[in-house]
């Protein structure tokens, strides 16, 4: 045991901040004695306080501690101790998470041993310069230190064996002058500017008088990385055209020829691990990283601290559930086409995200448990296998855009409201009969997409959003259009194409902002509309139905009320409305007759 390790046997004693190793040994100028500070002892010659060390508290034996990303164990009956002549020993597992540090910042986590045969974690200050360890416990032992900094957490210290020093090791401690110490210097970063290095020992002075005795400590550089898991990395790196998995020139080629969202920085290496590539760069500046159309099966990304943008699109992620939180500064977060069943990560993802892509996976129920960031702006969830849409956590009041096209849904009634921010709805593409939401739609809500589902009768029995301007219903079965109550006052655009119409006869009048209706491809014999038309109507389409020269001669009365200079869309009827009246009157407003 060298001298450092002696000196690290000291450090139990209660820190003094600001410095890596402080409250250890403190050197009188004025005596040229060395003491150690103790919780409430004044200084005390160093020998004096080695020759009284016989306590016999400690640890009889003891395990291993592993770490797995941020998740810090211990066995079972692995540790036995005696403290204050109670014999005690761990029976259950141990666990716990360490918490990353603000990014730039130390924080030392200590482990302690319980009179009851349990551990407990205690987290540490956080310091720009160094850690700051926890205060001592009572009746307690100091089972190992964890160092932070910010997203990197280091491997656990190994267990202290016992306070007790033998003999070698207090001959090898001696005296003050059995080492020297390389200056007074004002903390850390000072004393590794002038020159020294890891291991040296400087004065720190913390009064006039006094000084402690600290070790330089080389200050833990962030690694940046990107480690990517494998079902059968070979296959894979084949179907990417990486050549040599072992070369970062082949993996950084890949990388700047994605489209469209390539990479405009290098990996500076890269490390195989049977089937995990870890992706290392120094420089963590770093604002958007594409790694698309790899075909991993699972991610870690580590530092990083400026990403703005992650694109894990088209790989074969299954469960995405990170040991290792994603970076603070994150807005975008692309899982697009991947083969994600459930998306419910332990780690909470970002408060800043703004921008979540989960669509074309095999998702079949969305309900994560922990809450979705605070931030987030879009979610997008179109195109997988959701039947019902009802998470038990309310989506974040932030949310503008929520896009569930694509599904399987045949009622959408979720049971929380949605958030009032709300701007867009989009559940086109699903197995919609009846939309009838019992919770109304937020007040706000713009565009409501309903289109290509299997509706026949569309009349919501809660009037649809007063902000509601788009209303898309093309591509169902619709065959009569007349809802009890009114469309909202803001409509602009009213989408009715594709379905089986015959007679387009609302008994509510349609609202007086709507500029786009749009009628073509339906079945169509007669437009002629009891109640005239909105004369803010500037396009309509009832192109592809089937009006015949009869009628676009004597149904015109709904013309009367149009405003000048509109465009109507006839083609595709079985007559033309070429040369009728109704092409006349709508010229003689300022249309253009599309014939």
């Amino acid at each position: 045991m060298d001298i450092i390790q002696i000196i690290n046997r000291l450090i139990l004693k209660k820190p003094i901040a600001n410095t890596p190793f402080a409250g250890v040994l403190v050197h009188d100028p004025e005596t040229k004695e060395v003491g150690v500070v103790s919780k409430m002892e004044l200084l005390k010659p160093l020998q004096d306080q080695v020759d009284k060390i016989n306590n016999p508290d400690g640890f009889l034996k003891t395990g291993k501690i592993t770490k797995v990303g941020n998740t810090v164990s211990i066995s079972a009956l692995s540790f036995v101790w005696k403290k204050n002549d109670i014999t005690a020993t761990n029976y259950n597992d141990f666990s716990t998470v360490i918490a990353s540090a603000v990014h730039g910042f130390y924080r030392t986590d200590s482990i302690y041993t319980q009179p009851d045969g349990t551990f407990v974690k205690i987290e540490g200050e956080e310091g720009a310069e160094v850690s700051i360890p926890p205060s001592e416990i009572a009746n307690a032992l100091l089972v190992t230190n964890i160092t932070v900094f910010g997203s990197v957490i280091e491997e656990p210290t190994e267990p202290f064996v016992s306070e007790v020093f033998t003999k070698e090791e207090k001959e090898k401690l001696g005296s003050f002058n059995s080492f020297e110490v390389k200056g007074e210097y004002a903390n850390n970063t000072v004393a590794l500017a002038n020159g020294l290095v890891e291991g040296d020992v400087y004065n720190l002075p913390i009064s006039s008088d006094v000084y402690v005795l600290a070790l330089v400590k080389e200050p833990i550089i962030a690694e940046n990385y990107i480690e990517l898991t494998f079902q059968d990395i070979d296959i894979a790196m084949s179907s990417a055209g990486i050549t040599d998995k072992n070369s970062i020139i082949d993996w950084n080629g890949f990388s700047r020829n994605q489209s469209p969202l390539s990479n405009d920085f290098d990996f500076d290496s890269v490390e195989i691990n049977g089937n995990v590539a870890k992706l290392i760069k120094i420089e963590p500046n770093v604002s958007f990283i594409t790694l698309s159309g790899l075909g991993f099966e699972n991610i870690e990304v580590s530092g990083f601290q400026s990403l703005i943008g992650l694109n894990l699109d088209n790989n074969q992620i299954v469960t995405f559930d990170p040991t290792i939180a994603l970076p603070s500064s994150l807005l975008y977060l692309f899982f697009s086409n991947n083969q994600i069943v459930t998306f419910d990560p332990t780690i909470a993802l970002p408060s800043s995200l703004a921008n979540l892509r989960l669509n074309n996976n095999q998702i079949v129920t969305f309900d994560p448990t922990i809450a979705l960031p605070t931030g987030l702006t879009d979610l997008y969830l179109h195109s997988n296998q959701i039947v019902t849409f009802d998470p038990t956590i309310a989506l974040p009041s932030s949310l503008l855009g929520l896009g569930l096209g694509d599904n399987q849904i045949v009622t959408f009634d979720p049971t929380i409201a949605l958030p009032s921010s709300l701007l867009g709805l989009g559940l086109g593409g699903n197995q919609i009969v009846t939309f009838d939401p019992i919770i109304a739609l937020p007040t706000g809500l713009e565009s409501l997409n309903l289109s290509d589902n299997q509706i026949v009768t569309f009349d919501p029995t809660i009037a649809l959003p007063t902000g509601l301007t788009d209303l898309y219903l093309d591509s169902n079965q619709i065959v009569t259009f007349d809802t009890i109550i009114a469309l909202p006052s803001s409509l602009t655009d009213l989408n009715l194409y594709d379905n089986q119409i015959v007679t387009f006869d609302p008994t509510i009048a349609l609202p007086s902002s709507l500029t786009d209706l749009r009628l073509d491809n339906n079945q169509i014999v007669t437009f002629d509309p009891t109640i005239a038309l909105p004369s803010s109507l500037t396009t309509l389409r009832l192109n592809n139905n089937q009006i015949v020269t009869s009628s676009w001669n004597s149904a015109t009365s709904w013309i009367s009320n149009l405003t000048n200079g509109g465009e109507i869309f006839t083609q595709g009827n079985i007559d033309s409305a070429a040369g009728t009246n109704t092409q006349s009157l709508l010229e003689a407003k300022g249309w253009i007759v599309g014939v």
